[in-house]
């Protein structure tokens, strides 16, 4: 009986372990298949980009569908020819030629195209037209100021009288014979902030900078110069269209220029960073996820921008990469017409901290099931006698070993080291603040980073082992069917065991600090030092708690 009783326990704990393991979720990451469920709950790429269409935004839509066309095949894998919209957007420009100047029929943009005295010619291309192409013109230029120079929005009137802007160092006055880009993000801004596609607040504080910048102060200057970089970066890349859908989405300025510098760095991803800007509303959140990741954040953003809006800011809120261990869950297309699937799904999406709470107490409670299995099958005898303590402390760091080896073979990228630098948006005001960070930090390798905490997580629980191991020696000495004369012999006998917690943690000090000599691991110095002060913590537990006392009992019993 007691040996089926500990296969019945060994087989529970294999069942256990196995869903533990196949729970999907993850310390520091994100199961794509989680991703997808949550995309669920929203459009797809190709329906905003489609809605889009129907609506006369021809420039949204036509940069959705682009950066669709323009994924690998590792990335679009889901795709199918009826996910892109090329034959309408075809349809949609023979309808509307003229569309492609603006990118879209709104008011202010079509009273533009109906004063500018020169337009450009319009490519074989179905693209739209950047909107800086238009202003390059001067009699354009010229004709756009005579129409904003009537409005009553103060907010406008104040981005104008910064064509007397003095003190750039970028640009060249607007008064100069080089002063065109200027006098192009200027009347832009303008024009932005007129037709209400820039927020109340984000155009406050615009009419703000320029009020402050007209001071002649340097830094305020300097401020404004970095705003209209960016809002002239954005015009020569997006239609006037896409232009007023970026400046919309963002809160302020500084959000606008973050987005804006990772649009200009993006190259060919142009269309995709606008897409997940356009689909997240959140720009902010994309540029914290490209300084998180690097160009590690690329394949990252572009499986799940099919998925649609939902998925991306499930995504970006964590600021979390995409699954990418051994397990049924990296694979986006994981069936879930089974209903306990569904539910895992569900539970791992939306009830994160609590599937993370199941799936750690599923595997410790598999490791001490699977620890007290063992040892009914394998003993020859009852267990009864022994102390029940001491049991299911033993089954507990079995517990605690299977975690630490399903979370090291689940995710391996907790232990690895980062293969690129994080993504850095240079934004030219903030240049003062990050050189004085630079030079106040004098030990780099002092701070406790992820990889420092496993390490020492790593260490902690080898002590524990041993201390473990040492306290099951002493409780068989204790009980030890021999005289107390005896006992104390074996005890001194086993005094090299009861001081291996030294010497495990003097050879954990000198292997770490050689690994981080050879660069094979990331962790900082506060790790290797660790090792050898747990080592010297739990061996004086160890021989003041529990060696001295029997030792001193058994001296008194001789």
């Amino acid at each position: 009986m007691q040996k089926v009783a500990g296969i019945v326990l060994v087989v529970f704990a294999l069942l256990l372990g196995g869903g533990g393991w196949l729970a999907p979720v993850y310390l520091d990451a994100v199961a794509p298949a989680v991703l997808r469920l949550a995309g669920a709950k929203g459009k797809p790429a190709v329906n905003v980009a489609e809605q889009l269409l129907d609506e006369g935004q021809f420039g949204p839509a036509w940069r959705i569908n682009t950066a669709l066309a323009s994924l690998d095949t590792a990335s679009s894998e889901t795709l199918s020819p009826e996910n892109f919209l090329n034959g309408q957007i075809e349809q949609f420009i023979a309808d509307h030629p003229k569309d492609r100047l603006t990118g879209n029929a709104e008011p202010f943009g079509l009273q533009f195209i109906q004063i500018a005295t020169k337009l450009p010619e319009l490519a074989t291309e179905n693209g739209p037209l950047a909107f800086q192409q238009l202003l390059t013109p001067r009699a354009n230029r010229e004709a756009l100021r005579a129409m904003l120079i009537e409005s009553r929005n103060q907010n406008v009137q104040h981005i104008l009288a910064t064509k007397g802007l003095t003190g750039v160092r970028h640009f060249m006055p607007v008064a100069s014979a080089a002063g065109a880009p200027l006098d192009s993000a200027i009347l832009t801004t303008a024009l932005l902030v007129q037709a209400g596609l820039v927020g109340p607040e984000f155009a406050r504080e615009l009419a703000t900078m320029a009020q402050l910048a007209m001071s002649g102060e340097p830094a305020s200057v300097a401020r404004l110069e970095a705003f209209y970089l960016s809002m002239l970066g954005a015009a020569q890349r997006l239609d006037w269209a896409s232009l007023g859908a970026w400046t919309r989405m963002a809160r302020d300025p500084v959000s606008f220029m973050r987005a804006t510098t990772l649009l200009r760095q993006s190259g060919d991803r142009e269309a995709l960073v606008f897409s997940l800007v356009m689909l997240s509303q959140r720009p902010d959140w994309v540029a914290d996820y490209y300084e998180t990741f690097g160009d590690e954040a690329w394949p990252d953003f572009a499986r799940v921008f099919p998925w649609g809006g939902e998925a991306l800011r499930y995504l970006l809120e964590r600021q979390l990469p995409l699954y990418q261990g051994p397990a049924l869950w990296s694979d986006a297309e994981t069936p879930t017409d089974n209903e306990l699937t569904r539910l895992t799904l569900q539970l791992c999406a939306f009830y994160r901290p609590i599937a993370m709470v199941a799936k750690v107490l599923l595997l410790l409670t598999a490791g001490m099931l699977l620890a007290a299995g063992i040892k009914l099958v394998i003993s020859s005898r009852s267990t009864k006698g022994s102390y029940p303590g001491l049991a299911w402390m033993q089954n507990g760091v079995v517990g605690v070993i299977l975690l630490l080896i399903v979370v090291s073979f689940q995710e391996p990228q907790l232990f690895a080291q980062p293969v690129t630098e994080p993504g850095t948006l240079f934004l030219e005001f903030e240049l003062p603040a990050a050189l004085g960070t630079v030079e106040g930090e004098t030990m780099p390798n002092a701070s406790i980073d992820q990889q420092t905490v496993l390490v020492l997580l790593i260490f902690l629980m080898v002590q524990f082992v041993i201390y473990i191991v040492c306290l099951m020696k002493i409780s068989q000495l204790k009980r030890a069917p021999v005289p107390a004369e005896t006992r104390i012999t074996l005890l001194e006998n086993e005094e090299p065991l009861f001081d291996l917690g030294l010497y495990v943690g003097l050879s954990g000090t000198v292997i770490s600090l050689l690994m981080l000599a050879m660069g094979i691991v990331q962790a900082s110095l506060v790790a290797a030092y660790a090792s050898t002060l747990f080592g010297i913590i739990f061996v004086a537990l160890l021989k003041i708690l529990h060696v001295r006392p029997l030792k001193r009992k058994l001296i008194l019993e001789r």
